[in-house]
């Protein structure tokens, strides 16, 4: 670097917190920190829970207090803009090097202010092109024979788009990330190839939710929906007619709760709808299945891997992690007699299985969120300083 000192401003929309695409966000804040690239995060509100985050959190309105339980529309139609201003006059008071790293909807306004000013802007897609997962989704729902429910209209599109051109670069999670950006016509010389990760403390321990049972014992994480591929895996399960148990801990869309109550409430799945011992859970499984239709990159599959746990899942689900016949098994199909076929071959691939798990549990050592987060800075650290 020449001793140049690279400031990095991640702004997140709407507000931060121990959930969803802003906890990333944060984790990688903390691993990217250090003398040469400094972090700092800006947002509308700071709704962290837990050990105090080492990087500075500057917001559109003082917290914590009352305002700290501000309803998300407001903080993201109101405060947020405070988050902005503060933001820039940042950047135009500092004298090193500047990125700005956004999440989610940053607007782009900002964007273009920032650009005026000869800032750096990189955004995160946490998730495929709007466009590309548009398609899939209205794919899925109409073979289901129900309207699309998932929000994503003409202008939410345009937007984003608009939003992807003017950013200098685009850091994608997963290859097939990288695909639905390319198939907008983006340069692959603007989009930046990474990963997400997981963190090891969360996961320790040796304790099981449940005990063993005879058979194969499946588990899936996460709500179960038809993003998620949720029509797949129970229609699979109730094909596959094997001896074991699919546990399901999650909500459930009202689609997939009315289309398969059947197979929910079949003795051998069992189902929560919210689970505090996540690690537990998934030391008590054989299998993590994740047929996902859409994603960027799923925290859940790196967090089965680093508790020993093979995946069986979609190239989606797979992320950037995943390799097929490695780490688990990476099924790329949406038919759920392939899904059935496969989750009727498991009982007798116990020791494949045993390997995969070997695999997956190293491989995981790799993606960490200090490692991920020391990865991303050298990629800023070597592309804009």
């Amino acid at each position: 670097m020449g001793g140049l000192i690279v400031e990095v401003n991640l702004i997140l929309d709407p507000l931060l917190s121990r959930h969803g695409p802003t906890y990333i966000a944060a984790r990688l804040a903390e691993a990217m920190n250090c003398p040469e690239a400094p972090c700092r995060i800006f947002t509308s509100v700071n709704k962290w829970t837990g050990a105090p985050l080492n990087v500075e959190v500057l917001t559109g309105l003082p917290t914590p207090g009352p305002l700290a339980k501000i309803p998300t529309r407001v903080a993201r139609n109101l405060v947020m803009r405070f988050a902005e201003r503060k933001l820039l006059n940042k950047v135009q008071n500092s004298k090193g090097m500047q990125v700005v790293f956004t999440f989610g909807d940053v607007s782009l306004r900002l964007a273009q202010e920032l650009h005026a000013l000869g800032v750096t802007v990189i955004r995160e897609k946490f998730n495929c092109a709007r466009a590309t997962a548009r398609a899939i989704l209205d794919q899925a729902y109409i073979s289901l024979g129900v309207e699309p429910a998932h929000g994503l209209d003409d202008a939410s599109i345009k937007y984003e788009n608009e939003g992807l051109a003017i950013a200098d670069a685009v850091f994608c999670p997963s290859p097939q990330v990288t695909k639905s950006l390319r198939a907008l016509g983006i340069p692959d010389d603007r989009l930046l190839a990474t990963s997400y990760g997981w963190e090891p403390a969360r996961f320790s321990g040796s304790h099981k939710l449940f005990p063993a049972e005879e058979g194969v014992t499946l588990v899936f994480v996460g709500y179960l929906c038809v993003r998620k591929g949720a029509h797949i895996l129970l229609d699979a399960w109730r094909k596959a007619n094997i001896k074991g148990r699919l546990i399901i801990a999650g909500a459930i869309e009202p689609v997939i709760q009315q289309r398969f109550s059947d197979v929910l409430h079949r003795p051998d799945v069992m189902y929560m709808p919210y689970t505090d011992d996540v690690p537990a859970l998934y030391r008590s499984s054989d299998w993590f299945v994740f047929p996902s239709l859409e994603e960027g990159g799923p925290l859940v599959t790196y967090e089965a891997a680093g508790c020993g746990v093979p995946a069986l899942t979609s190239p989606m689900g797979a992320g950037a992690f995943t390799r097929d016949k490695v780490d688990g098994i990476v099924l790329d199909s949406i038919s759920s007699e392939e899904w059935a076929e496969q989750i009727a071959s498991l009982p007798s691939r116990e020791e494949e299985r045993r390997a995969f798990a070997a695999s997956a549990k190293s491989r995981s050592l790799d993606f960490t969120w200090d490692k991920v987060g020391i990865h991303r800075r050298e990629i800023l650290q070597s592309r804009f300083s």
